[in-house]
């Protein structure tokens, strides 16, 4: 007879706590959407800087290519973590990217890819406040 109670409190214990332990989850679901918006931000930026310090168009044209795919993954996360700065952020990154992408010259390549690696960096600085926020 005690072990039946035992066994039905521990029962309503699990049952009541459920709804809160799914709660937790989707509270730790919502920030780490944040750190893959900073993730992929970062990612952008590194390749957007590395871009920057490429000798010739070629070369830099494959790290904004790269450059562009993060920050479009960036832009994607963004709204799952309920951050709409960041997602601006990225896809602005995205739109100098391609930018410094289509351009003829070096010179322009790089100024257009300096640009895009300080929104990436903002991007990044918009989703960890968010993160911090949540």
């Amino acid at each position: 007879m005690k072990r039946k109670k035992i066994f039905t409190a521990g029962i309503a214990i699990a049952i009541f706590m459920l709804p809160a332990f799914n709660l937790l989850q989707a509270k730790a679901a919502e920030g780490s959407n944040c750190m893959m918006v900073v993730t992929y931000s970062e990612m952008a930026y590194l390749k957007f800087k590395d871009a920057g310090k490429a000798s010739e168009i070629e070369a830099a044209r494959k790290f904004i290519q790269k450059g562009m795919d993060y920050a479009k993954q960036a832009a994607s996360y963004a709204p799952q973590c309920d951050c709409p700065l960041a997602e601006t952020y990225a896809l602005e990154a995205y739109t100098f990217g391609k930018k410094a992408y289509d351009a003829a010259a070096l010179k322009d390549t790089r100024k257009q890819a300096k640009k895009a690696m300080d929104l990436s960096l903002s991007g990044m600085s918009a989703a960890q406040q968010c993160n911090n926020n949540k």
